[in-house]
Formats: C-alpha cells, sequence, structure tokens
C-alpha cells in the first residue's frame, strides 16, 4: 500500500548535533507536481512562455528533545543543592531557501504565519469497531365494527318571531377486527480506522517573514511563557556559572514571580523542559524555461539557543529604615550567540521536478505516446558541429506520464553525430567517432499487476538496419535485442515494434517483469547492424507504454 501523493513526493532523515552532541533530527518532504497556467488576460495570452512549471512543496519538521527533560522526579525543600533548569531549548530559527540554475521562483504559500503565544493543530488517530444486532416481533389481535344512524328534527314558532326548536339524534355502534403479524429483524457491522499528524505548541511563539528577493521563508520559534526569550534581551554580561557560554538578562518582576514565588522554582515551559517538534510548509511555483536544467535545490539552515535558570543570592541593599534584607532571586541566563545545528548529511537537497511531477501510467486514462514532430519537443535534437556538441533532446507526453531524451555519452569532437528534428520524426546520424546512440525513457509505475508494452513505430533508411539493445532499470541481466530491418512501409507490420514489459501468463515460458513500483527506465541502445555506420540511419517516429 502506498499514498496517493508517493509517486510525487520524496522523503529524507537527517540528524542535528549541537557542538557534536545528538539532539534531534530534521525531516524533509517534499513533492512536486506539474502546473499547467490556463489563466487568460486578453488576446496577448495567445504567446505563451516555452516554459515548464512545477509546483513544489517542502514540508520541513524539526524534532529537538531535552535529554533532562525526563527527570521529573520531587525535589526536597531542604535540598542543600540550590535548584537548576540547565542547557533547555528556548528559542530555534530556520528557513527555507529555493534555487533553480535558470528560470525563476515565486514563492506561493508557507506556514505558519506570525502567531503570538499559542499554535496548535490536532488530529486523532485510532481504530473503532461495532456490531449490533436486533431483532422485533409485533403481533395484535383484535376487531372494529363501526355503524352510525342519525335523525333530527326542526319546528319554527311563527307566533313567536326568532324562536325555534331544533331536536337532533346520533347513534353509532362501531366493530372493528383486524390482525397484523411482522416480523423485523436487522444487523449492521461497522470499522473505522484514521490516523494523522500533530503539532502542539503551547506557551512559545511563531514568527515568519519572508525574503521577496529569495522567495525564502524565515521562521522563529521562541518561548514567551514563563519568560519571553523574544522580548527579554537585555544582559548585565554576568555568565551563567556552569555554563560560561550564557548570560544573564534581564526580565520583568512579572515573569521572574512566574519562576521563584519564595518557596519553589518553577520550570521552564513544558515544551522547553522536554522537547519541541515544530512543522513549517511552504510551496513555490518554479519556471524553467524549456531545454533548461529542472533541478532545484532547497537549502535550509537551523539556529538554536539554550537557556538556564536558577536562584542567586542578593546581599541586603540600602540602610535602615529603607534596608532591603538580603533575599533569594531567579535568575536567567541565555546563550550568547545561537547554535548552527550540524548534521552528518547535507541539509540541502537536489530534486529533479521533471522526473518527480510524472504521472504514473493510465493516469486518468490518458494515453501515455510522444510523437517526435518539432511542436513536441521542449528541447529539440541538433548535431554536432565543428563549434559545439551535439544537443540531447527532451520531450514529454501530453499526458506528463512519459519523459525521453537523449542520454548519449558523445565524444569530443563529435562533427554530424546526434539526433535532428524532421517533420515527422527523430532521426539518427552515426559517425565514425561515435558509432551508438541512446534514448531512455522514464515512466512510473503505481501497480504490480498491470500488463504494460512498449510500442515504437520506426525504420531504418539507407542500406543497413539498425540494432536496438533495451535494458530496463539498469539491469544488464534483463538486457534484450531488436533489430531494425524494415524500410518504412515494408514489411506488413506497419514498422510497429510492440515489446511487453511484464507478462503475468503465470503458465507460461513467456512469464516475466521488468518493472518496479515507482520510478522505471527504459534505455534504448541504437546502432549500426555491423558496426556499417556509413550506411545506416534510423527514424523513430513515435514512441508509447501502455497496458497491455
Amino acid at each position: 500500500m502506498f499514498k496517493p501523493a508517493d509517486p510525487y513526493t520524496f522523503r529524507r532523515v537527517c540528524d542535528l548535533t549541537a557542538g557534536g552532541t545528538l539532539i534531534g533530527s530534521v525531516t524533509f518532504e517534499y513533492m512536486v507536481t506539474s502546473y499547467d497556467d490556463l489563466m487568460v488576460r486578453d488576446a496577448a495570452s495567445i504567446d505563451k512562455a516555452k516554459t515548464r512549471q512545477y509546483l513544489v512543496s517542502c514540508t520541513q519538521r524539526i524534532n529537538i528533545f531535552n535529554a533532562t527533560g525526563l527527570v521529573v522526579s520531587p525535589i526536597p525543600l531542604e535540598s542543600t543543592d540550590t535548584p537548576c533548569y540547565k542547557n533547555y531549548p528556548v528559542m530555534i530559527s530556520t528557513f527555507l531557501t529555493p534555487t533553480v540554475a535558470e528560470g525563476h521562483v515565486q514563492l506561493v504559500e508557507y506556514s505558519p504565519h506570525t502567531v503570538n503565544t499559542v499554535v496548535q493543530s490536532s488530529g486523532t488517530s485510532g481504530i473503532s469497531a461495532s456490531d449490533s444486532q436486533s431483532s422485533s416481533v409485533n403481533k395484535t389481535v383484535g376487531s372494529t365494527t363501526s355503524q352510525t344512524n342519525s335523525y333530527g328534527a326542526q319546528v319554527n314558532i311563527s307566533e313567536t318571531p326568532g324562536v325555534s326548536l331544533n331536536y337532533e339524534h346520533a347513534s353509532t355502534t362501531t366493530h372493528d377486527r383486524q390482525k397484523t403479524t411482522s416480523n423485523d429483524s436487522s444487523a449492521s457491522s461497522s470499522s473505522d480506522s484514521s490516523s494523522s499528524a500533530s503539532m502542539s505548541v503551547k506557551d512559545w511563539g511563531s514568527y515568519a517573514l519572508v525574503n521577496q528577493k529569495t522567495c525564502s521563508p524565515t521562521w522563529l520559534f521562541g518561548q514567551e511563557y514563563p519568560w519571553s526569550a523574544i522580548d527579554c534581551r537585555m544582559t548585565d554580561s554576568t555568565t551563567f556559572p556552569e555554563n560560561p557560554n550564557q548570560v544573564r538578562i534581564v526580565i520583568p518582576e512579572t515573569m521572574a514571580g512566574r519562576l521563584w514565588d519564595n518557596v519553589s522554582l518553577y520550570p521552564p515551559s513544558e515544551l522547553a523542559m522536554f522537547g519541541i517538534n515544530f512543522l513549517m510548509k511552504a510551496q513555490w511555483l518554479a519556471s524553467v524555461p524549456y531545454g533548461k536544467s529542472s533541478r532545484i535545490t532547497v537549502a535550509s539552515s537551523i539556529h538554536y539557543y539554550t537557556a538556564s535558570h536558577s536562584l542567586v543570592q542578593v546581599p541586603a541593599q540600602g540602610t535602615s529604615p529603607n534596608q532591603i534584607p538580603a533575599h533569594a532571586e531567579a535568575a536567567v541566563y541565555i546563550d550568547k550567540g545561537a547554535t548552527l545545528l550540524e548534521s552528518t548529511d547535507n541539509l540541502a537537497t537536489k530534486l529533479d521536478m521533471a522526473l518527480m511531477a510524472l504521472h504514473p501510467l493510465g493516469f486518468q486514462a490518458q494515453p501515455s505516446v510522444i510523437g517526435f514532430i518539432p511542436a513536441k519537443y521542449t528541447l529539440a535534437p541538433a548535431v554536432g558541429t565543428q563549434s559545439a556538441q551535439p544537443v540531447a533532446f527532451q520531450a514529454f507526453a501530453a499526458s506528463n506520464t512519459l519523459l525521453a531524451g537523449d542520454t548519449t555519452s558523445y565524444p569530443k569532437p563529435a562533427v554530424g553525430a546526434g539526433f535532428n528534428a524532421l517533420d515527422t520524426v527523430l532521426n539518427a546520424n552515426f559517425t565514425a567517432q561515435c558509432q551508438a546512440l541512446e534514448i531512455t525513457a522514464y515512466f512510473k509505475v503505481a501497480d504490480v499487476v498491470g500488463e504494460y508494452v512498449l510500442r515504437m513505430k520506426h525504420w531504418y533508411v539507407g542500406t543497413v538496419g539498425a540494432m536496438l539493445t533495451f535494458t530496463f532499470n539498469n539491469d544488464n541481466s534483463t538486457k534484450i535485442i531488436k533489430f531494425v530491418d524494415d524500410l518504412e512501409g515494408e514489411g506488413g507490420e506497419n514498422n510497429l515494434l510492440v515489446l511487453a514489459l511484464r507478462s503475468q501468463d503465470f503458465g507460461s515460458t513467456d512469464y516475466h517483469d521488468y518493472l518496479q513500483l515507482g520510478l522505471n527506465s527504459v534505455a534504448i541502445k541504437i546502432e549500426p547492424i555491423g558496426g556499417a555506420y556509413a550506411g545506416c540511419g534510423y527514424q523513430l517516429r513515435a514512441m508509447s507504454i501502455e497496458r497491455g
């Protein structure tokens, strides 16, 4: 089983260390989908930019634990040790910055936005099941008979105007007889399962800002209760005796009263005491010109502050009668500067948007066909010249389910070698220095039972045919060799090659499966038969991968 978004998703987990000590981890999850801009402003919208657009979403989850937070045993009031809470997380800042080699990036959305004191999201996880049965029987026996007789009379006395006599009589007899028998039986069964991620940030604040130049959102999370690490920044430069890298900061009396009530020294917020788990999301729209690299790099950096607070003795101040007696008060210390969290892995992630955004085969029942005509190339091919190497073509299926490109390792120089685009075909050119060309097709498969076939409409030109070597997913043990020895329109087979990529006939010797879940590749090496490059040409009109 997999989630519907998995074909477009990449996830990685990196450890986080501070001064060589493991303190947590960060999880990145990226999702890339292709975007077709159908918006219209006026007639000028007919002239569309020659770009491919992608929506890139990044979810970053930072998890930092406090190693001392699990010590929750009671502290005796008469303890000789000075109460102290040391080196707990109190503030963290992070950013996400996208970079493309060519093109531009636009920030579409990010979260959380600036929220003060409370950031909360909740979810549920559970399984419930219920069974119920009911049965009822109703039986009624009786009879009803109804008969009504009525009569009446009216007498008017003419001698006395306005006086009349009325007399009515009614008699009703009812007999009812009925028999009702009913049976009712019902049964029901239900089962439910659900799960979701959750994040709760309490007594902390979340602040966000955006660098419009780099389209980079930056988040700052900081404790605000019982004392605010964001608001309190003034320091008297006194260092913490147990950690000289922390300096004392000035906090107002209201915050100091939340830490010390002349009886107990209270801990920091629960998140600071036990650990933090923050979730950030950003989405960008990346536009890449045709033929340019579709790679994007998303960089991240995490800065971290810790703090401590303890009791300090304050000597008597002033003179009688206004003398302030000696007393204890809470002192708060924070790191002099932020610690850049490190990882054994680079926190910057490189993604190939074109491959990640491919839809699985069969997406919305659309065909996966690439027709090699000039208008369908995102990068048109060109043969090598004295001054330039061959241009490696790139073409997508209209359904964005199939990507094909030139992956030949050309020698230098490669004059006259490579592919070129004719009106209806992709034409291959061989030279003495380059006697083999290669096309690689990429596609995604999201099932393990469907049978798929590769179809190629092609032929050879000249006097010598071509030999095609197929390699699936870089597995040399499954290589297949096919020969193209028909000219266009010759052989009565419509110049069509059909190659089964998966056959589920378990009772046949043809049972095989060259495919895997997720991304797949088919590398097609093209070379003249017998090495006769001078008399060989090869032309490809269309390629498709469909259910068999």
